[in-house]
C-alpha cells in the first residue's frame, strides 16, 4: 500500500512539474489543489485499508 501511495505522491509530483513548472504549491492554486489531491489520496488508503480488513 505505500508503494501504491508514494507511486501517486511521485506521479502527481510529476504532473504538477510538468504542467506548471514556474508554480510552486503554495502559490494559490497549490494552495486549493493540494488539499483536494490529499484528501482524494485518503479516501483512496481508506478504501484500499476497508477492502483488505473485509477480505480476511
Amino acid at each position: 500500500m505505500l508503494t501504491s501511495i508514494s507511486f501517486t505522491i511521485d506521479t502527481y509530483w510529476t504532473v504538477w512539474i510538468t504542467m506548471f513548472p514556474s508554480v510552486p504549491f503554495w502559490s494559490p492554486h497549490g494552495a486549493v489543489i493540494t488539499p483536494i489531491i490529499f484528501a482524494a489520496l485518503c479516501v483512496l488508503a481508506g478504501k484500499y485499508s476497508w477492502d483488505l480488513l473485509r477480505r480476511t
